[in-house]
């Protein structure tokens, strides 16, 4: 806006100054035509001012009369020469007003002139302002695009970020949970020890009752072969002896029944025991630790032993393993022992095939069938192997002690 009022000024000063320089021109016709006359009148303005510095002069000395009336004379005896006079004295008159006309129109027009240069040079200097300030926004816009397209760039990795962190949170929650349920297990499994101690103490109690059981049962025989013998001889002192008896037999049908409660009770965790419904989780197996997994292969050998099963893996044939002698059956590691035990404890059948889709989990990746469960004894000693090696290499004697239970 300022840069078009300077323009606009500019504009008006520009039109003065042809206004003045016309008048100017006008003013110098004037006078060239001024010269003209006098050229023609055969007066040059030398003359003419010569002429009006000694009137003026006259003037000022104030001659006396007679000259003056001298002067009027001869002024007056000559028309003519009064005439041209009073012409003369028109023109220098006129050409003063146009030359002090002129010289006044000169210095406007050098004013001018100097306004027009200071606008001109105000103009410029606006200019380049101008220029600078619209390179600097010129330069401002590109760094907007720039910064538009880095935050474009921005809001793209913030969205790919988030979906990051989503994907993250959603991995830890997973891992959490199955922290968790670890964490689960091993309580359940550390529950499992103590009750297992439990039954083992319990079974033990047991035993004591059936000792005593026994003990009191032949002493029911000896009372009762008392109290028979005094019938026959006739005593009549047979009332304390036999309140004696009923109390004995009182006593021992409170121990029969609480033996019974205690294996009742045993029999109960036992079955929890075997029911490891956790095992289902491959991500539960995979994280399970060693103790927790040695837990299991004790309870399998020991399951195995029990019931006469032989657990080995069928191993690939070849058609020089008959003529080598070599036995079709290898040995199991532990991902076929988990498995095993968890189709144990979760209740698979154990005297049929297994189920088709179930795979042995085998380190090579070789993933051959578990066998059928054939009630063999072969194969047992192998397990005892591994249990030997994940017991750190005890004595195979204290298989069937209370270490397949406790360590």
């Amino acid at each position: 806006s300022k840069i078009e009022e300077l323009q606009e000024k500019t504009s008006d000063l520009k039109e003065k100054k042809d206004d003045m320089e016309r008048k100017l021109a006008y003013t110098s016709d004037q006078l060239a035509g001024i010269d003209e006359l006098l050229q023609e009148l055969g007066v040059s303005p030398d003359e003419i001012t010569g002429f009006v510095e000694r009137q003026e002069s006259l003037d000022e000395l104030n001659f006396g009369q007679e000259e003056a009336r001298a002067v009027a004379k001869e002024l007056e005896g000559d028309g003519s020469l009064k005439e041209r006079l009073e012409k003369i004295t028109r023109l220098v008159r006129e050409h003063g007003s146009l030359e002090k006309a002129r010289n006044k129109l000169k210095k406007k027009v050098n004013s001018l002139k100097g306004s027009i240069s200071s606008l001109e040079k105000r103009l410029e200097k606006k200019k380049a302002e101008y220029g600078k300030i619209k390179e600097k926004v010129e330069s401002r816009e590109e760094k907007v695009e720039e910064l538009e397209t880095k935050r474009d760039e921005l809001r793209e990795e913030i969205a790919e970020l988030k979906e990051e962190k989503k994907s993250a949170e959603e991995e830890l929650q997973r891992v959490l949970k199955t922290k968790k349920r670890s964490e689960e297990v091993a309580e359940d499994l550390d529950e499992f020890e103590s009750l297992e101690e439990l039954v083992s103490s319990e079974e033990d109690r047991a035993e004591e009752l059936d000792a005593e059981v026994g003990s009191l049962e032949e002493r029911k025989e000896k009372l009762e072969s008392s109290i028979d013998k005094v019938k026959e001889s006739g005593i009549d002192q047979v009332e304390a002896p036999g309140d004696e008896v009923r109390r004995e037999l009182e006593n021992l049908k409170g121990d029969v029944e609480k033996w019974g409660e205690v294996k009742e009770k045993a029999g109960k965790l036992e079955n929890e025991l075997k029911y490891a419904k956790y095992f289902l989780d491959d991500d539960i197996l995979a994280q399970m630790s060693r103790p927790h997994a040695k837990l299991i292969l004790d309870k399998l050998v020991l399951w195995c032993d029990e019931n006469d099963i032989d657990m080995r893996v069928k191993a690939e044939e070849t058609p020089l393993d008959g003529t080598r002698g070599i036995s079709p059956y290898a040995e199991p590691d532990i991902a076929d022992l988990l498995e095993a035990s968890r189709k144990t404890l979760t209740g698979d059948p154990v005297d049929g095939e297994p189920r088709p889709d179930r795979k042995a989990h085998r380190a090579d990746g070789g993933g051959e069938e578990l066998p059928a469960f054939k009630g063999r004894k072969r194969g047992i000693s192998n397990l005892r192997s591994y249990q030997l090696f994940l017991s750190f290499s005890k004595p195979k004697s204290s298989l069937k002690s209370s270490s397949c239970f406790k360590w």
